[in-house]
């Protein structure tokens, strides 16, 4: 029974010269591990899983508490660890553990730093909140009783309203305006709306008391 191309070594002395052609022109590939393919997936797996904890805030929580446990991990072993290769560079277990500490530190003073800032923003809110009714009522004393004299009302920060003072021309045009959307709107005074209702009905007079 021929043997396939692809369980068979190719460098195997069984195998003729011919057979190896064949291999060659089929690509052939060596089977693998499937254990070692398996430990490989594991492996970058856990390399992604890594990164997104490093990459993303809300995880830093869980990143930290997983630093905590190798640098526990490290000081327990700290004995049988005398040969720490990192990055290609002999680390010692307290270069190492120095290292994670920092970061579990930066961690904490940024979590830390956080909730101070939440709750400064919160009593900001709640203090400005309560008291903008009291800071315009003050604004307005102060504009009214400093209303002519702009250099006082500019201690204060405040300048005066600007009064629009229309032209001749423009109160007519205004006039003419107003005119117009009454008409169009069919707004009527207090006696065109007497004048409109006619004379009461006898029964809608008002009856005056009798002494």
């Amino acid at each position: 029974m021929p043997t396939s191309a692809h369980q068979i070594d190719r460098a195997s002395p069984e195998i003729d010269r011919p057979t190896q052609a064949l291999c060659r022109s089929r690509e052939w590939k060596p089977l693998r591990d499937e254990n070692h393919v398996a430990r490989g997936l594991s492996t970058q797996t856990t390399q992604l899983q890594r990164q997104d904890i490093m990459t993303t805030p809300s995880n830093k929580t869980a990143l930290k508490a997983e630093e905590l446990q190798i640098i526990a991990g490290l000081e327990k072993n700290a004995a049988t660890l005398t040969n720490l290769i990192v990055q290609g560079k002999q680390v010692s277990v307290t270069q190492a553990i120095a290292t994670l500490q920092a970061r579990v530190n930066a961690i904490t003073a940024a979590q830390s730093a956080k909730v101070a800032w939440t709750d400064a923003v919160q009593q900001q809110d709640q203090q400005l909140t309560s008291t903008n009714a009291f800071v315009e009522s003050l604004v307005t004393v102060i504009r009214g009783m400093f209303a002519g004299a702009p250099s006082a009302l500019a201690d204060f920060g405040q300048v005066p309203r600007k009064v629009t003072v229309l032209t001749t021309a423009e109160k007519q045009e205004a006039a003419v305006k107003a005119a117009a959307t009454r008409k169009a709107r069919h707004t009527m005074g207090a006696k065109q709306k007497r004048r409109s209702r006619g004379r009461p009905r006898p029964w809608q007079r008002r009856l005056r008391p009798t002494l």
